[in-house]
């Protein structure tokens, strides 16, 4: 092993990140420059007893200590500025070295075991020990170190065999100083490990944070260009089916202008010219619908629609839909009932737009409903902070997994090229904007073959204003 591991594997635990290694190696340097500081105190005050001594024995001694200070204050500069583990190891090995090197001598010159420095050192180097916290190996040289510079002076000096009970007992109080500092400075090594250990996961989360802020950042990024993109599209959509439309729409105005003409023009025509014309009309009826359809959604997607909200009475608006659809709801052979309260309330809505709504749903009920057999109920009731309109039939329903779909642009509950029930999958769409303009909400109740109800909730404008009706609870229409 070479000189370089064998210091790192002194100092540093294994699995320690560069980082890490760095943390310690900067908290071992302030230790062992505190210690440094420690001991230029130790041999400033030591002089003041050592007055006492002959001049020829302090002078010794001050000289010692001066040469001891000088080195400590060398090192104190010297951990001031960054250091590698090798030179720091070396720094705190000549300092040990000369702390007892230099206890050593004030102990053999001030009497062996009897000398004053005897416990005292002893006691200082163990308050060292006990500020370095560093690693335990190192703390076990350290405490070896100073038993040795209590033997060597107390063997050289004689006193090993002349007081060997003097000298028990300040080994004993040497040994437990040492036994002292080496576990003090294993348990602070101990909490520096942890910290680093603590700072390891700190610095893990805070990476895992910022790659975290840079998905986030980039998703932000990416939903703000297709944010930008959708808004684009939508823009696109918009001003396509309103210049659509009117495309569409004028050259079939003309169409069913000129059949209707044709059709009213008194010429005599062949029976089954006269089913073709009616067809052509017929058709382009539908048509004109899709079309009036794209004009409404168009409409209703900007952004910028302000509604024409004023207090209507909501019967008032369920009994005009019933009159424009009575040619169609008598052509298909159903029976409508309109249930309304007979207080009824007064809702602050757009006139058009809602009665467009109720045309809508009511025509979907129409169409959905095998012809002859149908019984429609259409009306309103008072709920909580609100009001709701109904259409309910009897037709074909609407299979569970398809209720959320109906009510998406372009789709349909049949969406097959071969569905029976024509129509562009816009009037359920426009339905639903054009409630949610007024603040309210559609849901829809259905079971496949058992008809569907679809329900409007609306706020009321005032929920204690009421109109007498005629108590017409229950209408029944052919």
């Amino acid at each position: 092993m070479s000189q370089d591991s064998f210091l790192f594997w002194l100092f540093f635990p294994s699995g320690l990140r560069p980082d890490e290694e760095e943390f310690l190696l900067q908290s071992y340097a302030k230790r062992v420059r505190l210690g440094a500081i420690l001991g230029v105190l130790f041999m400033a005050f030591s002089n003041l007893p050592d007055l006492y001594l002959t001049p020829d024995l302090f002078q010794k001694l001050f000289a010692i200590r001066a040469v001891v200070t000088v080195f400590c204050l060398y090192t104190i500069y010297l951990l001031g500025q960054p250091r590698s583990i090798i030179s720091i190891t070396w720094i705190f090995y000549s300092l040990m070295l000369a702390g007892v090197t230099v206890a050593g001598l004030m102990i053999y010159f001030t009497g062996g075991c009897s000398s004053r420095w005897a416990l005292v050192s002893g006691l200082v180097m163990l308050i060292a020990a006990s500020v370095s916290h560093l690693p335990p190996r190192i703390m076990v040289v350290f405490s070896l170190m100073g038993l040795a510079g209590y033997l060597i002076p107390v063997v050289a000096h004689g006193h090993f065999s002349h007081s060997p009970d003097l000298t028990s007992t300040h080994l004993f109080f040497y040994s437990a100083f040492m036994v002292l500092a080496v576990s003090v400075s294993a348990l602070q090594h101990r909490v520096t490990l942890q910290i680093v250990a603590e700072i390891r996961r700190i610095k893990d989360i805070r990476g895992a944070l910022k790659i975290r802020e840079e998905e986030l950042s980039s998703k932000n990024r990416e939903i703000e260009t297709h944010r930008g993109l959708a808004l684009d599209f939508d823009k696109a959509q918009t001003e396509f089916l309103a210049n659509i439309s009117h495309e569409l729409r004028t050259p079939l105005t003309s169409i069913l202008g000129f059949s209707s003409l044709l059709e009213n023009s008194g010429q005599r025509l062949q029976n089954n010219e006269l089913e073709m014309l009616k067809k052509i009309q017929s058709q382009g009826m539908t048509l004109l619908g899709v079309i009036e359809n794209l004009v409404d959604f168009s409409a209703i997607s900007n952004s910028r629609l302000e509604l024409n909200l004023r207090p209507v009475l909501m019967n008032l608006i369920i009994y005009q839909v019933m009159d424009a659809l009575q040619l169609e709801i008598a052509a298909a052979g159903h029976k409508v009932r309109i249930i309304c309260s007979k207080n009824d309330r007064i809702v602050n809505v757009d006139h058009e737009w809602l009665t467009q709504a109720l045309t809508h749903l009511l025509s979907n009920a129409i169409k959905f409903t095998p012809k002859g057999t149908g019984i429609l109920q259409v009306g309103c009731r008072d709920v909580r902070d609100g009001v709701e309109i109904f259409v309910k039939d009897n037709g074909i329903g609407i299979e569970p997994e398809k209720q959320e779909l109906i009510f998406q642009v372009f789709r349909q509950g049949d969406g097959s090229s071969t569905r029976k029930h024509g129509g562009a999958g816009l009037g359920l769409p426009i339905v639903k904007r054009i409630i949610e303009l007024h603040g309210g909400s559609i849901r829809v109740k259905s079971e496949p073959g058992q008809g569907a109800e679809f329900i409007l909730t609306l706020p009321l404008i005032d929920s204690g204003q009421a109109v007498n009706q005629p108590g017409n609870e229950a209408i029944l229409v052919d």
